[in-house]
């Protein structure tokens, strides 16, 4: 691999065969650290290296130039740890005003960082360029490449049609049947000369389930697979996607342990680490100075508790030991009453005030609210929810609705900023599913609007080439979602949360979580104009000031 430093940028060199009339292009993008990264800050959001993504095609070049008042570097790969830091490129340092170019000469992703200051990333995203080498006879400017993509490209789907899952696969399977719609009548539109077509393929909730799915789903050579939806499956899936290069993109698992980069997972949701944070922002602003948490032991309940007793432990919480409980189980009067006497030594300790119950639940919730409404206890203390809990939990039942508000029951839910599609699709999953769709159908939506752009734009279904054009496409698009970009872990960059209660037997948002700020904030802003007054010394000894 060649590494080249200069002093200036070329912007477009064209190479003419005059013996061929081809012609053979090679462009150079550029990039910028920001000024002042060298202090912590712009990580949280990347924003350290400008643009954050670069794409380009094989041959082209990246300069990164430095504006800043200190040193930086460049180098492929994001830590030691990493058995390729440093083998592709590696400028050394970049004086204040200096710059680096590099060459890339094969297609893929490339993550960098700098290795004087860690939090500062970036990425270059490297496809095949239909137009290089010897691959395009000029034919006048208005000629166009045909599509070498097959007449129909099929997409499997991995959903939760049965098991414990199955009201929340049920909404994401309707909002991935109108994206295939609506993606195939942009296809149609744009003259692509291709359809998507979907096979769905139902997990019943179960991890061994869901990876027969994906082995058959192979066997058909269809590698490109839209879920599973929860992290249990998806982390089931993983190793065999991983070995097989195949690409899974969930809309809804949100476990730590697979923020991964450079695997075969890609999320349309941020992961828990900042619903744990979330969660113990809430129990901090509420008082709560001992939680007894009741929680799912697959890898959702496990990572999302770990994550949040993490947080309310640094913030000067007590968490009791808990009670895990195995999600395939069908009674939990034995958990309830193991998780009363945890209560009930919390509360002598702490007082019935201080006390919070934290339950991290699918569909389960509503048994183990139900068996909780007989311990006299337990609707003492107030009751705080994961975000599966509000779509899950029952409150058509009555004593789940009255235990719930008894107990001013209050939930996280993922808040997904809505984009231009959203009202449309909100509308139409209403007509269908005749109840207010989840959060998580949006998400669901814009991954196979993502994952269908992403084939159109490397004109190729096969994992590798998809994967290298995905990030650029998922920040390029405008959907359901506000915001779809993803982090270098193939995940969505930014999530908030709202914080719901029961009310009149329904979940309200009351509040907001906004992670980028670790503030919660009222769910409703003012509106119009708001006046504000100053005061300045205009006269007087201090006027000139």
């Amino acid at each position: 691999m060649k590494l080249k430093h200069t002093t200036h940028l070329t912007l477009l060199t064209l190479v003419v065969a005059i013996s061929g009339v081809s012609l053979a292009y090679a462009e150079s993008a550029m990039v910028e650290n920001a000024q002042g990264s060298s202090r912590l800050g712009c990580g949280a959001d990347n924003s350290c290296f400008s643009p954050y993504t670069v794409e380009i095609n094989v041959g082209d070049t990246v300069t990164w130039t430095n504006p800043d008042t200190v040193a930086h570097t460049v180098i492929n790969g994001i830590n030691g740890n990493d058995p390729d830091f440093g083998t592709l490129f590696d400028s050394g340092l970049i004086w204040p005003n200096g710059e680096f170019t590099h060459q890339f000469d094969e297609a893929g992703t490339f993550q960098y960082t700098c290795k004087i200051h860690p939090y500062m990333m970036g990425i270059v995203e490297v496809t095949e360029s239909a137009m290089s080498g010897d691959s395009m006879m000029m034919a006048g400017e208005d000629s166009m490449m045909a599509s070498t993509l097959p007449d129909t490209v099929t997409i499997g789907f991995l959903h939760p049609l049965t098991g414990g899952l199955s009201g929340f696969g049920a909404q994401v399977r309707v909002a991935t049947d109108l994206a295939v719609v609506d993606f195939n009548e942009y296809l149609q539109e744009s003259g692509a000369g291709w359809t998507l077509e979907a096979e769905v393929v139902d997990t019943a909730t179960m991890p061994t389930t869901a990876l027969h799915a994906a082995e058959t789903l192979h066997s058909k050579g269809i590698d490109l697979i839209v879920g599973p939806a929860a992290s249990s499956t998806t982390t089931q899936v993983k190793t065999y996607a991983d070995k097989n290069d195949m690409l899974i993109f969930s809309c809804c698992s949100t476990a730590p342990s697979l923020n991964i980069a450079g695997d075969s997972v890609y999320r349309m949701v941020a992961d828990d680490t900042n619903q744990g944070i979330a969660l113990g922002e809430l129990l901090s602003s509420r008082g709560v100075a001992a939680v007894v948490p009741i929680w799912r032991v697959d890898t959702y309940g496990e990572g999302l508790r770990d994550a949040t007793v993490l947080n309310f432990e640094a913030a000067g919480g007590v968490v009791s030991e808990g009670v895990p409980y195995n999600p395939d189980q069908r009674e939990f009067s034995l958990a309830v009453s193991e998780l009363a006497e945890q209560v009930q030594d919390m509360v002598d300790e702490h007082g019935a005030d201080n006390v919070g119950i934290l339950l991290i639940a699918f569909g389960e919730s509503t048994q183990i609210v139900q068996a909780a409404s007989e311990y006299e206890i337990l609707g003492q203390v107030d009751w705080y929810g994961s975000e599966a809990v509000p779509a899950e939990l029952t409150l058509e039942d009555r004593i789940v609705s009255d235990f719930t508000e008894t107990t001013e029951f209050l939930a996280t839910d993922i808040h997904l900023s809505r984009g231009e599609l959203a009202q449309s699709l909100i509308d139409r999953l209403t007509d269908t599913l005749d109840k207010d769709p989840i959060p998580f159908t949006y998400a669901a939506y814009d991954a196979v609007q993502i994952l269908g752009r992403a084939i159109e734009r490397a004109d190729s279904a096969e994992p590798a080439k998809v994967k290298a054009v995905l990030h650029s496409v998922a920040a390029d698009y405008q959907g359901a979602l506000a915001n779809s970009e993803l982090n270098e872990n193939g995940d969505l960059s930014k999530s908030n949360y709202a914080i719901k209660v029961v009310e009149n037997g329904a979940w309200v948002t009351k509040q907001k979580y906004l992670t980028d700020y670790n503030l919660i904030t009222s769910a409703t802003q003012p509106e119009g104009v708001i006046e504000i007054g100053s005061i300045y010394p205009i006269t007087g000894q201090s006027a000139s000031t």
